[in-house]
């Protein structure tokens, strides 16, 4: 009988409240109700070309007859391998760009912006931005021999403190292990922003856009940095897609 006294809008209030409540207890449902199929498959094509511009230039660079020669003359494949390397980093970055956006919106939804969820949406903000600059400075590179081919890495250090925060505040509900292996990813990908600051890359801005040639210890901090950062990146996308996929594929059924 107290049930049945409550007025109807106080009824409707506690409903909602509840909802609300069963809502925030089973996150993944929710999510997967939001994910537009177009964000699935960027990040699975975004870490297809990922993995296609990593194998691109390991080939190059451990294939010496393919290399540039002191003349600044390259072979026909090596200059074909370079090609595809710039296109489909480019490429990559682009395509995760919308994965970007539906985590700001994802965060926005879940949250009032307060404590670190408003560190992280800053943070994805700014990711968003290094991002799209990552693939312009690779497309700009390969018409502008005035721009160097490593000024991208210097956006890149931020696209993986982006990432390090996604994984750190775990809007998607990724299980332990994928959020380490992003974290890891990001984590090398900040190192290679920071190894392009302090280790040699800044010089290209005094002495030229191909100063770093010659520069050893930047490219050991380039091998320690950069192999765990693009490839864990790439493999961490096309795994984001298919979890995507498959809450999706749960939500359907």
């Amino acid at each position: 009988m107290e049930i049945a006294a409550i007025p109807d809008r106080m009824l409707c209030l506690l409903i909602v409240i509840i909802g609300a409540h069963t809502m925030a207890l089973s996150p993944s449902k929710d999510i997967s109700q939001t994910i537009p199929r177009s964000v699935q498959w960027s990040a699975i094509l975004s870490g297809i070309l990922g993995i296609c511009s990593f194998v691109s230039l390991i080939t190059y660079i451990t294939s010496p007859d393919l290399q540039m020669e002191e003349s600044g003359a390259v072979a026909p494949t090596g200059q074909l391998l370079l090609t595809a390397q710039f296109l489909c980093s480019a490429a990559q970055v682009f395509l995760m760009s919308p994965v970007a956006i539906w985590f700001y919106r994802l965060d926005q939804q879940r949250s009032l912006g307060v404590g670190r969820n408003r560190v992280v949406r800053h943070w994805t903000m700014l990711g968003l931005v290094a991002l799209v600059a990552v693939g312009l400075l690779r497309l700009i590179a390969m018409v502008e021999v005035a721009i160097s081919d490593i000024l991208f890495m210097l956006p890149m250090g931020l696209v993986g403190a982006w990432l390090v925060a996604i994984n750190w505040v775990n809007p998607m509900a990724l299980p332990k292990w994928m959020r380490i292996w992003g974290a890891v990813a990001g984590a090398g990908l900040v190192g290679v922003g920071l190894n392009f600051i302090f280790n040699g890359g800044l010089a290209i801005f005094t002495e030229g856009p191909m100063s770093y040639g010659n520069n050893v210890q930047f490219h050991i901090g380039l091998g320690l940095f950069g192999f765990p950062g693009f490839a864990l990146f790439a493999t961490w996308s096309v795994l984001l897609g298919l979890r995507l996929l498959r809450l999706s594929r749960q939500q359907l059924h």
